[in-house]
């Protein structure tokens, strides 16, 4: 097929959808960084993109893997603060030791 004409199908289908103007590759890079923000493993990321290593994927994409873990480690951070647990080592009051 010629790519001029891939072009206009895709146009076409974007207007009739309702969705701005964009480059077929924006589509697959889309793809790609919601898969990731959604926390989707980069591994797997890797193998649907057919990129030949993993250290592609993560050179292109890695601020949203990134900011995943960021969130994940806020969020092991609040249900710490709200969990606690009693230390060993702290004293309980009434207790004798």
């Amino acid at each position: 097929m010629e790519q001029n004409f891939i072009r206009r199908i895709f146009k076409r289908i974007l207007t009739k959808s309702g969705i701005r103007d964009m480059k077929l590759h924006g589509i697959r890079h889309t793809f790609a960084s919601q898969l990731l923000s959604d926390g989707i493993s980069p591994v797997y990321v890797k193998e649907q993109l057919g990129h030949s290593s993993i250290q592609m994927t993560v050179d292109i994409y890695g601020r949203w893997i990134l900011n995943q873990n960021r969130e994940a480690l806020n969020r092991l951070d609040d249900d710490r603060d709200s969990n606690a647990p009693i230390r060993t080592s702290q004293k309980r009051k009434g207790t004798t030791s």
